[in-house]
């Protein structure tokens, strides 16, 4: 999904186009992260911090938030679920500081 967005941005998309798929991601993401917690059994929230990733274009902040994603899958597969949590939910957080931006855009 991560692509699609890539490709259209690419081909002079702007991020505003590309919303829904970066509310699709967002919600498997945040899908994803209830999923494994409740394998988990426990409550291990997150903090919400400003992360220096959120910070530049939306565009940078695309590529941050699919990094952590492909960190978050190689924990997943490797069954190391606390940092599979912990790196979902930083790109979680990305994309939803994206699609912020997004909604500042008129």
């Amino acid at each position: 999904m991560v692509d699609n967005v890539k490709n259209k941005l690419s081909d002079g998309k702007n991020m505003r186009d590309c919303s829904i798929e970066i509310w699709e991601i967002y919600a498997k993401l945040e899908y994803c992260i209830f999923v494994v917690k409740t394998y988990l059994d426990a409550e291990n929230p997150g903090h919400f911090n400003i992360l220096k990733e959120m910070i530049g274009s939306d565009y940078d902040q695309l590529l941050h938030a699919s990094g952590y994603l492909l960190d978050a899958n190689s924990f997943f597969e490797a069954k190391d679920y606390l940092l599979f949590l912990k790196y979902a939910r930083l790109s979680r957080q990305i994309f939803g500081s994206i699609l912020l931006n997004i909604g500042k855009i008129k």
